[in-house]
């Protein structure tokens, strides 16, 4: 620990909904250097009835940095995600669109017990349709750097709320929020149609039940009336009940790609998805549908974009 906090330049924290994690970073070749890492709670666990919020959430970073700061005071904080929403420690300010990506972007500062915490800033729009980024605009910011030069990057961001955002040399120019991952647990865990279903059989194949989603997804029928056709087809054993969770995966994912690609010209951009193998690998199938193939985003995006977002507020030199 001692090499680590020596080496240590900068404490990024990526706080969300449910779970807050905590970076010890020092100046690496390409991206900064991972030296330790803790977990914690994410801002849920702070009620807003609390009378002393402010309590309740340094009790929190004092499960996340407390060490780290005790063996090198005042060592440089910065923090994205739902810690600065509305329902989080203090409300960040939102940039609009076009936005540069990295940079001190309107940083908002908490005071804490352990020195000042910058958040950094979301990113909304009003139009054509409200919309709005909380995190992920860190993680786009990591990513840049590997971005061809000159051309619009398509990247889609998998997840509860999965974000399309288009980014052209280090600029956020516009993004979209599909809730399909929302969806999924709704469908899958509280209606009519996931309880038609049953776990999967041992060894079963994802892409079976998945593509069977992707068959029915992006046409004429809307897509509450292909989702009872999920439960129907259970019950007319046109479909084994154990497919239905991959089923209406597919079905979720190919509607919201066949969305983005009857607006954009999906095959005039590269593509490049972030997230884990198993949610980014159900993209890429989708997208295969439409002709497209889409690259992967290192892991560390977040940490990355952590960093340079320091280094554009002059947190740490370069």
């Amino acid at each position: 620990m001692t090499n680590a906090i020596e080496a240590a330049r900068l404490i990024g924290l990526d706080w969300g909904t449910t779970h807050a994690r905590s970076y010890l970073l020092a100046p690496g070749t390409g991206a900064p250097r991972l030296l330790d890492q803790r977990a914690g709670d994410g801002i849920l666990s702070v009620s807003p009835d609390d009378p002393d919020r402010d309590a309740a959430f340094n009790a929190i970073l004092r499960t996340l940095v407390a060490d780290w700061q005790q063996a090198s005071p005042g060592l440089p904080m910065i923090a994205c995600g739902m810690v600065g929403a509305a329902q989080g420690w203090r409300e960040a300010s939102y940039r609009s669109l076009p936005t540069p990506l990295a940079g001190d972007g309107g940083m908002t500062t908490v005071d804490t017990d352990f020195g000042a915490l910058p958040i950094i800033a979301g990113v909304k729009k009003s139009r054509p349709n409200a919309d709005v980024i909380r995190g992920e605009e860190t993680q786009l910011a990591g990513l840049v750097p590997e971005l061809a030069a000159g051309r619009t990057t398509l990247v889609v961001m998998p997840g509860t709320h999965t974000k399309w955002a288009q980014v052209r040399d280090g600029v956020l120019l516009d993004f979209d929020t599909a809730m399909s991952g929302e969806l999924f647990a709704l469908l899958a865990d509280r209606s009519m149609v996931g309880r038609a279903g049953a776990p999967p059989e041992p060894g079963q194949d994802w892409r079976t039940g998945f593509d069977w989603g992707l068959d029915r997804a992006g046409h004429t029928d809307a897509l509450a009336f292909a989702a009872f056709v999920i439960r129907s087809s259970v019950l007319d054993a046109q479909l084994p009940a154990s497919q239905v969770r991959d089923a209406i995966s597919g079905l979720l994912i190919g509607s919201e790609v066949a969305d983005r690609a009857a607006k954009l010209d999906l095959a005039s951009m590269p593509i490049v998805l972030v997230g884990g193998a198993e949610l980014t690998g159900r993209y890429q199938r989708a997208l295969a549908r439409h002709g497209v193939s889409a690259t992967l985003a290192p892991d560390d995006v977040t940490i990355r974009g952590l960093w340079r977002s320091a280094v554009g507020a002059g947190l740490v030199g370069e």
